[in-house]
C-alpha cells in the first residue's frame, strides 16, 4: 500500500515574516553630488557664517556697542563654549535613529541666532545668541557631515565628503562680499541679510540630506594598530591648534582695521581668508598615504606659524595682512580635516573616543583662546602679543606634529 500523500499544506514556502513596526522604511540612495551640496550649505550656515560672520562685523559691533578687546573676547568665548555643549549633547543622538527633527530644529535656531544678532546691541542679548548659535552649529554640522560622509562611503565616493567643508570659505565670501558692497556698513543690515541668506540655503539643504546615517559595524577582533602614545601625540597637537588658530581667525579683521583705519581693507583680507579656504580644498582632499597625511598636517602647521607671525610682526603692512589672511584659509580646514581622518587610526577599536578626545581639546582651545586674547589686549592695548602668543603655541603643535608616529 503506498503511503498516502503529504498535506498540501505541508509543502508550501511560508509566507514572510512581515517587517517590525518600527523598523525603518529603506531610503532611496541621494544622488552623492546633492549630498555632497546639501553638506556644504549646512556648513556655510552654521560655520561660514553662523561662526565666523562675527570675526568680519565684529569691529562694526564695537564701534556701535563702546565695548573693548576683553567683551569682544568673551563673545567670541560664548559661541565656541555653546560649540562644546552641543558637541557633547549631540552624541546622546543615536546613529540609526531619524535625524530630522533635531537637524531641522537646530537649522531654525542657527538662523534665528543669526537674524537676532542685528535686532540688538546689548552685550548680555549677544552673548546667549552666541551660545545658542554655537550649540546649533555643533548640531547641525555633526549630524549633516555624519549623514553625508556615511552615505557617500556607502557608495563609494569617501573622498568626495572633503568638499562639503568648502561652506567654511563660502560663508566668509558670501558674508565679505556683502560688507564691501555696502560702502557705509553697519552691524544690523548685515546680520539681517546674513539670515535671511541662511534662511534660504537652509530650505534647499535639508531636503537633500537623508534621515539617516549609514551605520557599519565594525569589524571583529579589531585591535590598535599603534600605541596609544601617538593617539595622545595628535590630541595635544590638535589642542595646540585650536588654541592658537582662534586668535587669528578671531581677531584678525579687528587687527586689521586698527592698524589700517579702512574696514574695506579688513573685509578684504576676510574675502582672502573664504577664497584660499576654497581653492586649498583640492591640496587637502587628494589622496594621500598615512605618511603623507601626517607630512601635510606638519606643513598646516608650519604654514600657520608664518601667517600668526607676519601679521604679530608687521601689523601695519598690507601685503602682510593679505598674507596672513591666504595662510589662515588654505590651512584652517585642511588640519582639521586630515587630524579628525587619521587620528581614528591610531586607536580602531574606539573611533568614536578618538574623536570624542580631538573634539574636547579643540572646543577647550577655541573657548579659552578669545577669552584671553581680550583680556591681555584690553591690559596692553594691543592684540599683537596675543597674536604673537598664538603663533607660539601653533610652532609648537607643528613640532609635536612632527613626533606622531605613522599608525600601522
Amino acid at each position: 500500500m503506498n503511503a498516502p500523500a503529504a498535506a498540501p499544506s505541508a509543502t508550501r514556502t511560508p509566507a514572510p515574516a512581515a517587517p517590525a513596526l518600527d523598523a525603518p522604511a529603506p531610503e532611496r540612495p541621494r544622488p552623492p553630488l546633492d549630498l555632497v551640496f546639501a553638506g556644504l550649505l549646512c556648513i556655510t550656515v552654521v560655520m561660514g557664517i553662523g561662526r565666523f560672520a562675527y570675526t568680519l562685523v565684529l569691529p562694526l559691533m564695537q564701534a556701535e556697542a563702546g565695548f573693548g578687546p576683553a567683551v569682544a573676547g568673551a563673545l567670541a568665548s560664548a559661541n565656541f563654549f555653546g560649540y562644546f555643549v552641543g558637541s557633547l549633547t549631540v552624541t546622546l543622538w543615536r546613529s540609526d535613529r531619524d535625524t530630522r527633527w533635531p537637524l531641522a530644529l537646530a537649522a531654525i535656531a542657527s538662523v534665528v541666532t543669526t537674524c537676532a544678532m542685528g535686532a540688538t546691541h546689548v552685550v548680555s542679548h549677544w552673548m546667549w545668541l552666541r551660545f545658542v548659535s554655537g550649540v546649533a552649529a555643533a548640531w547641525v554640522l555633526v549630524i549633516a557631515a555624519t549623514l553625508v560622509a556615511t552615505h557617500l562611503r556607502a557608495q563609494g565616493k569617501a573622498l568626495w565628503a572633503g568638499w562639503m567643508f568648502g561652506g567654511l570659505g563660502t560663508g566668509m565670501i558670501g558674508s565679505s562680499t556683502l560688507a564691501l558692497l555696502d560702502p557705509h556698513p553697519t552691524s544690523g543690515p548685515i546680520w539681517w541679510a546674513l539670515g535671511v541668506a541662511s534662511a534660504v540655503a537652509m530650505a534647499i539643504s535639508l531636503p537633500l540630506l537623508p534621515a539617516r546615517s549609514v551605520v557599519v559595524a565594525p569589524a571583529d577582533g579589531v585591535r590598535a594598530a599603534t600605541p596609544l602614545a601617538g593617539r595622545n601625540l595628535m590630541i595635544a597637537a590638535y589642542s595646540l591648534e585650536g588654541l592658537g588658530y582662534i586668535v587669528n581667525a578671531t581677531f584678525v579683521v579687528t587687527i586689521i582695521r586698527q592698524a589700517q583705519g579702512s574696514f574695506a581693507t579688513a573685509a578684504g583680507a576676510w574675502l582672502v581668508t573664504g577664497i584660499t579656504a576654497i581653492l586649498s580644498l583640492r591640496w587637502w582632499t587628494r589622496p594621500a598615504s598615512d605618511a603623507q597625511q601626517l607630512r601635510r598636517i606638519t606643513q598646516g602647521f608650519w604654514m600657520q606659524t608664518v601667517g600668526i607671525a607676519a601679521i604679530a610682526v608687521l601689523p601695519g603692512s598690507v601685503a602682510a595682512a593679505y598674507v596672513s589672511s591666504a595662510l589662515l584659509g588654505s590651512t584652517v580646514m585642511g588640519v582639521s580635516m586630515l587630524i579628525m581622518t587619521l587620528a581614528p587610526r591610531f586607536d580602531p577599536a574606539r573611533p568614536q573616543r578618538v574623536g570624542g578626545l580631538l573634539t574636547i581639546g579643540f572646543a577647550a582651545g577655541q573657548m579659552v583662546g578669545p577669552l584671553l586674547a581680550g583680556l591681555l589686549a584690553d591690559h596692553v592695548g594691543s592684540f599683537r602679543p596675543a597674536v604673537a602668543a598664538s603663533a607660539v603655541l601653533i610652532a609648537a603643535g607643528a613640532l609635536i606634529s612632527q613626533r606622531i608616529p605613522r599608525p600601522t
